[in-house]
């Protein structure tokens, strides 16, 4: 797992690229409390991995009860990179409506605007 921080006007945008081991969400909650309140927190999770999260002991429920405790921490959660099936699984447990879903990493920056605009921080 990798984790890359930008910062874009008022929004701080955490973007998770990896595959995602159960521990590591620990991490990507730590690097989102540290966000100032003033800006708006977005995460954004590369989802190219998700149909290999049982070798990380995460199921895929536990993967979007994961994110919905990210979601309940006042951020925002966009996913992508998502395959047919996976996208299958969101639907089928009605939680497809509850995350913003692009297809591509550039597509989520063309959402924010160039990737060059975007004051990129350390990657942890």
């Amino acid at each position: 797992m990798e984790i890359t921080k930008h910062t874009y006007q008022n929004q701080h945008i955490t973007i998770v690229e990896g595959l995602i081991k159960r521990e590591e969400f620990q991490t990507i909650k730590e690097t989102l409390n540290k966000v100032p309140d003033t800006l708006m927190r977005q995460v954004w999770i590369d989802c190219t991995h998700v149909q290999n999260i049982s070798t990380t002991k995460l199921c895929f429920s536990d993967f979007i009860s994961k994110l919905l405790e990210l979601r309940a921490d006042n951020t925002d959660v966009l996913l992508f990179g998502l395959n047919s099936s996976t996208k299958t699984m969101f639907k089928l447990l009605k939680t497809d409506h509850l995350f913003k879903m692009v297809s591509t990493l550039e597509e989520a920056y063309l959402q924010m605007g160039t990737r060059q605009e975007l004051e990129t921080e350390a990657t942890v």
